[in-house]
């Protein structure tokens, strides 16, 4: 279960469809794994800067923030753990891999001065996807953490996310840039001289339109820019090797609902068409649990029917006072009426974790955490999670797992 991943794995990223409370429960990942006694990094690159707030920091950013163990390890959990933060900033990681790879100090100083790079490195869609990679790689390579943690985007972006190291390439448009280059270069060539031409005569062009200076700079940043392409390319590559290696696992955060499970099932397909290790689920929220201290009881399937003589003798017990009685017999019938709707969320949710043990490909385990009644927005709310999921005996009232 969980709790072994936690002690196997060398890199953890969750991947989930929005709303679902994945960064949560990777942040709460962490806390279990610092609990065991490792030294964990979790990263995130999610706008919403929830995992700073759960974790108790002001706000987090590109560098390692360490949580101060005494906030977060009760009695009894071994001493040596270590829990780390980070935010990743797009365009800090975008000019640390333009001063790794860039011929020299001067070149790289040109790049990052250049306006159109530092629009582009900012806002060039799919570059967030890539330097998520690049940082856990950096990350992997530079540190010393047992175990790293990396919360991506929701669904929609992750399948940009899974293949961001492929797409590189595409993302800069080196490739292209460097045929063009090519032929520029190429003298007594007829394509050479059409190219030189048309290129001459597309810039005054846009020259035109944008202005001469302005296309003057961003030729000089697709000409600079190209000259890292190989550079980028075997980072790319050493990115990829590292996501599917055996100690990079995938985790899919869902709830047991049926909507979020079929993306969830369809993102599980395209991991393995890809290569990568899918070790296992995690439905949040799920209801069908009640807290009662520091127990779970599951919550019985079927409610009792009520009669109005029966509420009006509980009301007579409670409320000798007969001017309050009608107000207790309405209490009773609201009790009652959300207990009802409580248990036929709970009927939907156990038909959604049996909707997907039948359609998961392989044998990966499902662990389920409970629904809270409260929102997890602090390091004790993350403490409770962090705990269940160590604990990873959450599915009693749930029928067993079938082989498919």
């Amino acid at each position: 279960m969980l709790a072994d991943v936690l002690k196997e794995a060398r890199v953890i990223v969750s991947v989930g469809s929005g709303g679902v409370g994945k960064t949560t429960i990777s942040a709460a990942m962490g806390l279990a794994a610092a609990l065991q006694g490792q030294k964990v990094l979790v990263m995130t690159i999610d706008p919403a800067r929830r995992l700073a707030n759960a974790l108790g920091f002001a706000e987090l950013d590109d560098d390692e923030c360490e949580l101060d163990p005494a906030l977060w390890r009760p009695k009894g959990y071994p001493p040596e753990g270590q829990l780390f933060a980070m935010m990743l900033d797009q365009k800090l990681t975008f000019d640390r891999l333009i001063d790794r790879f860039a011929p020299s100090v001067e070149s790289a100083t040109s790049i990052k001065k250049n306006r159109w790079y530092q629009q582009m490195s900012t806002s060039l869609a799919g570059a967030q996807d890539y330097m998520a990679v690049a940082r856990l790689y950096e990350m992997t390579q530079q540190r010393d953490y047992d175990l790293i943690i990396l919360d991506t985007p929701p669904t929609s972006n992750a399948l940009d996310f899974l293949n961001a190291p492929e797409r590189i390439g595409g993302i800069l448009q080196m490739r292209s840039m460097q045929w063009i280059q090519d032929k520029l270069a190429s003298e007594g060539s007829k394509a050479g001289k059409f190219l030189r031409w048309s290129g001459g005569t597309l810039l005054k062009l846009l020259g035109r339109v944008t202005g001469q200076e302005v296309m003057q700079e961003i030729w000089r940043l697709l000409d600079d820019l190209s000259v890292l392409y190989d550079s980028f390319q075997v980072h790319a590559d050493a990115t990829s090797v590292l996501l599917r290696s055996p100690k990079s696992k995938f985790l899919q955060i869902s709830v047991a609902q049926r909507l979020p499970l079929m993306e969830a099932l369809f993102l599980q397909l395209k991991l393995i068409e890809s290569g990568m290790n899918v070790e296992g689920f995690v439905l949040n929220r799920v209801p069908g649990f009640l807290q009662h201290a520091d127990h779970w009881n599951v919550l019985p399937e079927q409610t009792h029917e009520f009669s109005e003589e029966v509420f009006q003798e509980i009301a007579e017990r409670v409320s000798p006072d007969v001017s309050k009685q009608p107000d207790t017999i309405r209490l009773l019938r609201q009790m009652t009426t959300h207990l009802k709707h409580f248990q036929q969320k709970t009927e939907l949710a156990r038909e959604a974790v049996v909707f997907l043990k039948e359609q998961v490909v392989g044998h990966p385990w499902i662990q389920l955490v409970p629904l809270i009644s409260y929102d997890i927005s602090d390091l004790e709310g993350l403490q409770l999670i962090a705990t269940l999921l160590l604990d990873g005996s959450f599915s009693p009232s749930y029928p067993p797992q079938q082989e498919v």
